[in-house]
């Protein structure tokens, strides 16, 4: 079928550069939004900790110590045994860190410190962009449609969210995606299968231990070495033996300082969970098989919807046999993927499903989404979906990227009380669980903020009484305010909790009259009074 067309119109420019010029724009687009959005929100979730261990791993190197060394990568706590290759590729910008805080007396605790790697989050994932481009547009023969799908997932809710934060989500993803181009272009180029198909499961290995949440992910490259006719099982059995090769790599270098990778995996793989122990884990094991759809229509909305119905298109058309070995292939294995990961969840209660997890599923879901389009003959209707699915997509983006650049962070907010405030002024609370916030509140603090950390587990209630000699200034939305946040681990009736009664931030201070030297005027309270509190409280207005 012939590809879509911008137009038929005379242009300075030949398709092929009219194509990279406006893929370089989306680029420039996405990566602009992408650098506002990291100016805030480092280190708030705890996951986020787990990068700090390639900071602790290039000091011990730096002194000689191998072993402690060892140690942060597969000894020490928090699950970061399991994923090597995120310390690994978390080396570079760690470095940068350390010339930075060397050469410009950058510290760790000035907010430019921990923007270094989020760069880094911003240049991969407009490397996820332009690999997603260029496997629509392998697998389906059409720029048009691949830049489309580019710019589809590029301004999705759950493409974006993770890029302010300390993640390994979008390097694992981009590592698999790329091993899955690297077979593609081997198809389009013959030469050296067994060569690329080792390629590919080496960056296939590397991407599995830098999150192992996305393993599955293996069956996708795989199930596209299986779809070639007649099966090319050797280079099946390279890909395979290149996959085994990276984990061999690691045990090996866990062995030399006394650990075990192997081991360490068994505790973060769905293989190993038993029912018991993924009890009480963050998440609702009912939501197993539900949670994809359910998350694009909550959070993505109409773009969600629109992209969801094309790809039960796709699997109405591949059924009826409209598409390649290839493309059924790919998108056959993402299914099997996630219903293997949904039975876990729902059925034998071993596994949980997050945002992050749907993370890695809709890659494929765009590019099922972009073949089904293929499958109209008439130019006018695909002009029309393509025209219909980038509408729904801006309209989705907008105000979910407006409330995004709204999030306001406790320790950007204790940053900026504390630069505001001027010296010799103690803030408390931040990062502090509840019982803790108050100790020590009466003598040693001026300022203090209440529920300035994660919320989980979620409190009993975001409002709390003044402690003695303390006035109520003012509330701050929570972050847990921005939706996306609701699916990383809270339950439904928690998230019904959060949607029915907004978390906020509240800030107590020992002035009792006149204003804060507060430069965004935050509403005070100055008398102390509870009526004046639950005036306050009942207006609960955020600063923007």
């Amino acid at each position: 079928m012939k590809p879509l067309e911008w137009s038929r119109a005379k242009s300075l420019f030949k398709p092929e550069q009219r194509h990279k010029i406006l893929l370089a724009g989306l680029l420039l687009f996405l990566g602009a939004y992408r650098l506002l959005l990291i100016q805030s929100g480092q280190l708030y979730w705890p996951d986020e900790f787990r990068y700090l261990h390639a900071l602790h791993l290039l000091d011990e190197l730096r002194k000689g110590e191998v072993a402690q060394a060892l140690y942060w990568v597969f000894g020490a706590e928090g699950g970061v045994a399991s994923r090597p290759s995120y310390i690994l590729f978390s080396l570079a910008p760690a470095a940068l860190q350390g010339v930075a805080n060397l050469v410009f007396d950058v510290q760790p605790t000035d907010a430019t410190f921990y923007r270094i790697p989020v760069v880094a989050n911003v240049a991969v994932s407009l490397g996820l962009t332009g690999t997603i481009y260029y496997i629509i547009w392998s697998l389906s023969g059409d720029r048009v449609l691949a830049l489309v799908g580019a710019s589809v997932h590029g301004l999705l809710a759950n493409t974006n969210m993770y890029v302010r934060h300390l993640f390994p989500y979008d390097t694992s993803l981009l590592v698999f995606l790329m091993s899955l181009g690297i077979l593609l272009a081997g198809q389009a180029n013959t030469g050296r299968p067994l060569l690329r198909a080792g390629v590919a499961g080496l960056l296939s290995g590397f991407a599995a231990t830098t999150y192992p949440g996305y393993y599955l992910f293996i069956l996708i490259p795989l199930a596209l070495l299986l779809a070639n006719r007649p099966t090319e099982w050797r280079s099946v059995a390279a890909f395979v033996m290149a996959v085994a090769s990276v984990g061999i790599i690691w045990e090996g270098t866990a062995r030399l300082g006394g650990f075990s990778f192997i081991g360490a995996s068994q505790r973060f793989s769905i293989i190993s969970f038993t029912p018991e122990s993924s009890e009480g884990v963050q998440g609702a094991h009912e939501e197993g098989f539900l949670f994809l759809p359910m998350y694009l229509v909550e959070i993505e909305g109409l773009a969600g919807v629109a992209l969801g119905l094309l790809f039960l298109g796709f699997i109405a058309m591949a059924v009826r046999g409209g598409f390649d070995r290839r493309q059924v292939m790919i998108v056959a294995a993402a299914v099997l993927a996630y219903l293997i990961y949904a039975t876990a969840v729902q059925v034998f209660h071993r596994a949980l499903f997050y945002g992050r997890l749907v993370h890695m599923f809709i890659p494929v879901m765009v590019l099922a989404a972009m073949l089904a389009v293929t499958q109209f003959r008439r130019p006018s209707v695909r002009y029309g979906i393509v025209a219909t699915l980038m509408a729904l997509s801006v309209i989705s983006f907008v105000p979910n990227a407006i409330t995004a650049l709204e999030v306001r962070f406790p320790k950007d907010l204790g940053r900026e009380l504390a630069t505001t405030l001027g010296p010799g002024i103690k803030i408390c609370g931040l990062g502090q669980q509840p019982k803790n916030t108050r100790e020590g509140s009466q003598e040693a603090c001026n300022v203090f903020l209440e529920n300035a950390r994660h919320l989980y587990p979620l409190p009993d209630g975001w409002k709390a009484e003044p402690p003695a000699g303390f006035v109520l200034v003012g509330e701050f939305p929570h972050p847990m305010q921005f939706r996306p946040y609701w699916f990383e681990g809270y339950t439904p009736s928690e998230r019904k909790r959060l949607a029915a009664d907004p978390p906020v931030i509240s800030l107590f201070t020992r002035l009792r009259s006149g204003r804060l030297p507060w430069s965004n005027g935050l509403t005070t309270v100055t008398d102390g009074s509870d009526s004046d509190a639950r005036a306050l409280t009942a207006r609960r207005q955020g600063i923007a």
